[in-house]
């Protein structure tokens, strides 16, 4: 990503034309991965670097963003994608996986004129990966008034999930709640 980003932006200073760098990141990038401490690392430098780049290309006039995509069907992840169909689905709000076409289709867009106010940003491409109110009710089953005390399965991983900050603070009354009854446990 660096290396490409350097020669392409020497050949673009020189051109009068729409100029747009679209680099790819990962969703690990966003939320690391267990055991891919290195990858995770390198998907997030490449968001911070696309910033970084943005704001220093664009005296050339040339615009850098990034796309981080979701669960994506290709040849090399279909495999693992068949073997992790539950738990890879279960966080994607729309419920299904992304398709190649579908993250060609951002890139063509933001290097288009129609982008030409955008600079600098990371378009997350995930089918709504982790919007993560939801994806808490639906797997713990609470409800707004609680219908039982939390046992301490449901406690230890709600804590676990108040910790990684993994959902959106203060949202809902049920967010407020809840993290007010978990607060005197940690």
């Amino acid at each position: 990503t660096i290396i490409g980003t350097k020669n392409i932006a020497t050949l673009m200073k020189n051109t009068k034309e729409y100029n747009s760098i679209v680099n790819i990141s990962s969703f690990a990038g966003i939320i690391p991965q267990k055991n891919a401490s290195i990858y995770a690392c390198l998907k997030a430098a490449i968001i911070h670097f696309t910033k970084s780049s943005a704001s220093e290309l664009i005296k050339y006039g040339i615009r850098v963003n990034c796309i981080t995509p979701g669960v994506i069907k290709t040849d090399m992840t279909n495999d693992y994608i068949e073997k992790n169909s539950n738990s890879l689905l279960r966080p994607i709000s729309m419920n299904r996986y992304g398709s190649m076409e579908e993250i060609a289709s951002i890139v063509a867009f933001l290097s288009s004129k129609y982008a030409d106010y955008i600079n600098g940003e990371n378009i997350c491409v995930t089918g709504g990966k982790y919007l993560i109110q939801e994806w808490v009710m639906k797997k713990y089953k609470f409800s707004l008034q609680y219908p039982k005390p939390l046992n301490d399965e449901d406690l230890g991983d709600l804590i676990d999930i108040a910790k990684s900050g993994m959902y959106s603070r203060y949202t809902t009354d049920y967010v407020k709640e809840l993290e007010h009854d978990l607060s005197q446990y940690y």
